[in-house]
């Protein structure tokens, strides 16, 4: 069984839910999973930097990481940086060198409805 399926799984365990939100919850997951493999591989193509994706497990609205594969060679483009921070209403202390909140030069994470809306802005392209 794969990681995905494991976490997919784990809805199944809780008794004090009701089996339309575990289905919702399974549904809102699965999407998020495919919309991170997605997201990276866009990214990675637009950027030149091989990434990892990972979905953080939560009950609602669960976070996609994205970080890069070679830690310490890689990193995640500033111009992206500053823009995507700024997108979420943040003011970095160092534009020129963006490290604030979820975004650093070697990860940046937002919620899965967070990641949609940066697209609709433009930010991810």
């Amino acid at each position: 069984m794969n990681k995905a399926q494991e976490i997919l799984n784990e809805f199944d365990e809780l008794d004090e839910v009701s089996d339309e939100e575990k289905a919702a919850r399974k549904a809102e997951r699965a999407d998020a999973v495919k919309f991170a493999k997605e997201l990276k591989n866009k990214l990675e193509k637009s950027w030149g930097v091989k990434l990892r994706s990972s979905v953080v497990a939560q009950a609602v609205n669960p976070w996609i990481q994205l970080r890069v594969a070679k830690f310490g060679e890689d990193e995640i483009p500033n111009d992206f940086r500053l823009a995507m921070v700024k997108a979420q209403g943040g003011s970095p202390s160092d534009p020129d060198n963006v490290s604030y909140g979820n975004v650093r030069s070697n990860m940046v994470s937002a919620q899965f409805s967070e990641w949609k809306e940066l697209m609709k802005k433009g930010v991810v392209k």
